[in-house]
């Protein structure tokens, strides 16, 4: 073929190359940034005393704690002044500051003791600027056990006391400013730019804190069925995250209770049983939150929940935005005390990869903290190999991050180090045996059916796609999607086969965004439309249309509100 047929074959090539990597950005443009996670801290006061929680109620309690006891001061100064020496540069609280059971306790404990972890918090990141933040390094939401009793959230009263004094407590810190107080004291959620949009920069960074415990189906006292948004939070949300496109913003979202399964119920009263909780928010909620972030995923970049003391990931493709659940701190459901370290790049605020710190006590009593072997982004990218697209919690890969995690659960080697960081670093064989199943060969280690629910648990959050892949066989990857680290033009391990053979539009590509300068261009021509459907729609009728997609009253929740057999 001559070399002018040539060229019209390569510019096309180069073109749909372009499209594909401008529109999904992949390659880190800025620095990195460390993100500590936290949550589940649940310091008890009153631990090593007659008042403990748990099996912990004497002054020979062991000084850091045990499995069926929550925590000690000393553990939680430990975890927290750990993280201190990470390099931080901005630290999110999932909830459950509180001990379990506090309503066993005199009520006037209950904010020195929030106020206890709120000021190591602080002594973390104070209020002072960062070369990343300019504004209080620090955002944390309310968990379950935050509230007293357990659950108890009454939105039929305006007023709750504990809420308003727990936002004082974070004011005072200068955790909070007075406008976050405010809103945080009325419902337990607020939003904040902890960055704005710079010249240097294709975007700003907002954190949207939420109380999912709203959504809960162990809320007390319970939501009659007409009501759909709670503390109308969804048009908070909604709302929020439109004004974040429209300025070029980009969101990570924290909250407590996550959607989704309740994956240690499931396991351990059956799936499909109906007799335990084996979903943590009504469906009705889940639909909610699920058609807001899907509408908004080109601009929520992460979401990260606690609850559950246990790590796993969300990698829900119709949610389209990745997320994680932090491993806890007390050690109370067996698990090894652990946090978090998520990379993410400062101008597209994309997380890169995660680590986890877990805690080491020796027989000897010497105790400190190490980071574990594996990085969740090797853990999951199809069996080990880093995408060659880049990270697998970057824009648009949460379908990578499915199948990676299909990829790990099919992969004993994988499995195993999956296991150790669920369970906090450490391989402690934790998981109940499903009811009706031949019982694995070392109990608490995930027989087949086991593996299927908690996989099935990290691809959906919506109760009819769960019970589906659940009672369905095993999801397998589609070989020919998985990518590889080759550079050759095959095609067999591009994730997008109209890219393939396209090996010269690379170098075009970089030749034209150096010279030219039309990359950014290219992705503010991709958004341009957006914003101006949106301000012409106006962002009022959004949020109304959004929330209103959710199924009404009629709809008939597929959980009870009894407590199942781990209320967390």
């Amino acid at each position: 073929m001559a070399p002018s047929a040539l060229f019209p074959m390569a510019l096309s090539s180069t073109i749909i190359l372009f499209v594909s990597v401008v529109v999904v950005p992949h390659v880190a443009l800025g620095d990195t940034i460390r993100l500590m996670l936290l949550s589940d801290v649940h310091y008890d006061p009153a631990y090593g005393t007659s008042e403990g929680y748990g099996a912990c109620t004497s002054s020979s309690s062991p000084e850091w704690g045990i499995p069926s006891c929550d925590a000690p001061l000393q553990l939680v100064q430990s975890a927290i002044r750990d993280a201190a020496t990470q390099d931080p540069d901005l630290l999110l609280m999932s909830g459950d500051w509180l001990r379990h059971g506090f309503n066993s306790l005199p009520m006037s404990e209950a904010i020195p003791t929030f106020q206890k972890v709120a000021e190591l918090m602080s002594e973390v990141m104070p209020n002072t600027t960062s070369s990343v933040f300019s504004v209080p390094n620090f955002q944390g939401a309310l968990g379950n056990n935050d509230f007293i009793p357990d659950y108890h959230f009454n939105l039929s009263n305006p007023a709750h006391p504990l809420l308003l004094n727990q936002s004082k407590v974070l004011k005072d810190l200068r955790l909070l400013s007075s406008d976050e107080s405010s809103t945080f004291g009325q419902c337990g959620y607020y939003s904040r730019v902890v960055k704005r949009r710079s010249t240097n920069a294709s975007s700003g960074l907002r954190v949207i804190v939420l109380n999912t415990i709203m959504y809960s189906v162990l809320l007390d006292p319970p939501l009659t069925l007409n009501v759909e948004d709670p503390c109308d939070q969804f048009a908070f949300l909604s709302g929020t995250l439109y004004d974040a496109r429209v300025a070029g913003d980009r969101v990570v979202i924290v909250a407590h209770i996550p959607p989704g399964m309740n994956l240690y119920n499931a396991l351990s009263g059956g799936v499909n049983s109906g007799t335990s909780n084996r979903q943590f928010w009504f469906e009705r909620f889940v639909t909610s939150f699920r058609n807001i972030v899907a509408a908004y995923k080109d601009v929520v970049t992460f979401q990260f929940y606690g609850h559950t003391h246990m790590f796993s990931v969300i990698a829900d493709a119709d949610l389209g935005v990745p997320g994680i659940i932090v491993p806890s701190v007390t050690r109370l459901f067996g698990n090894n005390p652990s946090y978090l370290i998520a990379e993410m790049d400062d101008t597209t605020w994309q997380v890169s990869d995660v680590h986890q710190r877990h805690f080491v006590e020796a027989p000897n009593g010497s105790v400190w903290w190490e980071t574990g072997d594996a990085t969740l982004g090797s853990l999951f990218a199809y069996g080990g190999d880093k995408n060659v697209e880049g990270s697998i919690f970057g824009e648009g890969n949460v379908t990578v991050l499915a199948d990676g995690s299909i990829a790990m659960v099919s992969n004993d080697s994988l499995w195993q180090q999956f296991q150790m960081v669920h369970e906090g670093g450490v391989m402690l064989n934790l998981f109940p045996t499903p009811p009706g199943s031949a019982p694995p060969v070392v109990k608490g280690s995930c027989n087949s059916e086991c593996k299927q629910i908690v996989l099935c648990s990290m691809l959906h959050v919506r109760w009819d796609a769960i019970s589906s892949c659940v009672s369905s066989p095993m999801p397998t990857l589609i070989p020919a999607s998985a990518p590889t680290t080759s550079g050759s033009g095959s095609g067999a391990g591009d994730p997008n086969p109209s890219n393939s053979g396209v090996a010269g539009g690379y170098i075009a590509l970089y030749i034209m965004c150096a010279v030219l300068g039309i990359c950014s261009i290219a992705v503010v021509g991709r958004r341009l439309p957006m914003w101006a459907k949106k301000v012409a729609s106006g962002r009022n009728s959004e949020a109304a249309g959004l929330v209103s997609a959710s199924p009404t009253r009629r709809e008939l929740d597929s959980v009870a509100y009894d407590e199942g057999v781990q209320a967390v």
